[in-house]
This record gives C-alpha cells, structure tokens and sequence, in this order.
C-alpha cells in the first residue's frame, strides 16, 4: 500500500506485516529461514482474481471448490477452508504462491535442521522427525516424542508455522484434530499433486501425491 498522500509505497517485513487476500481477510506472516509463510491456512471464497470460487459437494480434479468443514472444533479463522488443487493453485494474492514440493523441502530442511537428510527430499511416506516443529494448536493428545500430539516438547511449534489438524475433505469431512494436510504446487507425474500430511502420533512428516479432487488445507508463500 502507499503512505497517506502517495508518499513511498510501505515496506512489507515478514513477520509484522499481513497478507490480504481476494475476500479481505487478513493472515498474519513468519519468517521461517528464507520463506515467508502465511501462518494460517487460507479461508478465501475468492481467486486472487476475485472470481468466485463455487462451494464444492463433489469431486472435481479440472474445476476449482473450496470444501467448509462447518462441524469442526477449531473456528474458521483458525482452520480455514479446504480446498481442491485446482482451486488451491488460485487463491493466493499477487505477490504470493501456493508452495511447490521444492519449496516446502526447503521448508522442513530449515526446521527439522540436524535430522534433515538429503533422501527426505524425495523419498515418500512419512521422513524425519520434525512434524512438532511445525504444529500448533488443537491436536488430539500423543505421547510419542516430537509429534503434532505431544505439545509438552520443548520444540512445540518452534518454527512459528503454527500447523493445525483441519482434516481433509475425501467425498466428506475427515479426520478432525488428528491431521493436517498441505498441497504444493506440484504434480507428482501420475496425475496427482505433492502433498504434505502431519499426523497427530507421527513425529515424522510425510510426502505423498493424493489425487486433485481432495480438499486440502492451503498455505501461500511470499514471492
């Protein structure tokens, strides 16, 4: 945005400053290493081009739905909207992304730290064990060490990236307060897209290709 009287256009700083998207809403940012994430997923009925983005019921891996998992424990505010990938490669703002696979790599890299090994990046299944770092609130309780379950770790969401078990959409409304998934930007080349899941009990974070109708949570990535 410009200062009052169209002085310089304001600095945007990772961390104070908020992205808008095409609804108004506002997210709040991290700096985690490089990136600059949103920390919360992504709750726009809109494209980044203000086309209305139809409320979804069915699947569709060519059209763009948003799924609102309306019985949920956690406030939209907190959970977001799902979103299938065709929708998910839309609804963030210009000067913003829907992280690719590479990207969300780079993500973990910077927080599992140590424990990071180069396989991770493309092996599948679940790798390392810094899905706690990345978690936030309203996960089911888990003993298991560094898991999304277990918030009496001292590296609880250590990275700030504040990840919360919204659940999927698989043909209706799944799994609430035990997972998380993220799409990326990529195809994996068997007709699905990356994806990354945190499971309540696995200190692990998992990389697969789910198919493109699913409706999964959406985080954007600063330019």
């Amino acid at each position: 945005g410009e200062e009052p009287g169209g002085g310089e256009p304001t600095a945007f700083t990772c961390g104070t400053s908020k992205m808008t998207d095409a609804d108004g809403n506002e997210y709040e940012t991290v700096q985690i290493g490089t990136q600059c994430w949103t920390k919360t997923n992504l709750r726009s009925t809109k494209a980044a081009d203000g086309t209305a983005i139809p409320a979804g019921s069915t699947y569709s891996n060519t059209e763009a739905y948003y799924y609102d998992y309306s019985g949920h424990s956690l406030p939209l505010e907190t959970r977001g909207y799902l979103y299938n990938w065709e929708a998910a490669k839309l609804v963030c703002p210009a000067g913003w992304h829907l992280p690719s696979d590479a990207e969300w790599n780079t993500l973990e890299e910077t927080v599992s730290g140590s424990d990071w090994q180069s396989g991770y990046a493309t092996g599948t299944g679940y790798r390392g064990s810094h899905a706690g770092r990345l978690s936030g609130d309203g996960w089911n309780t888990s003993s298991t060490a560094g898991a999304p379950g277990d918030a009496t770790d001292a590296d609880h969401n250590a990275s700030g990236f504040g990840a919360v078990p919204a659940g999927g959409w698989y043909g209706g409304f799944y799994t609430a307060g035990s997972n998380a998934l993220f799409w990326s930007s990529t195809e994996d080349g068997s007709g699905n897209a990356w994806s990354r899941y945190l499971y309540y009990y696995a200190a692990g974070v998992d990389r697969s290709g789910y198919y493109r109708g699913y409706g999964f949570s959406v985080r954007c990535l600063r330019d």
